[in-house]
């Protein structure tokens, strides 16, 4: 069987992305390595902004905000 097969490897400053793929031609196998790469790095984007965004208590900005508000109008106890 006469078989193509690309492998691409990307280094830069985060995890090493690696894809390969197998066609019967050169420019085949090459689109789907790099389909495949690009998926691939785009999953990676994902979970590093959900990592930025997970917030372990949500409400606690809008709790710190409406604290500064209410002592800024000179507020004080209860809520705003």
């Amino acid at each position: 069987k006469n078989c193509q097969r690309v492998e691409i490897t990307g280094r830069g400053c985060g995890p090493v992305a690696r894809a390969e793929a197998s066609a019967q031609d050169f420019y085949a196998a090459l689109d789907a390595a790099v389909a495949k790469l690009e998926a691939r790095l785009g999953r990676s984007h994902d979970r590093r902004l959900d990592d930025r965004r997970s917030d372990p208590d949500p409400g606690a900005f809008f709790a710190s905000q409406e604290e500064n508000l209410a002592q800024l109008h000179g507020v004080t106890g209860g809520t705003f």
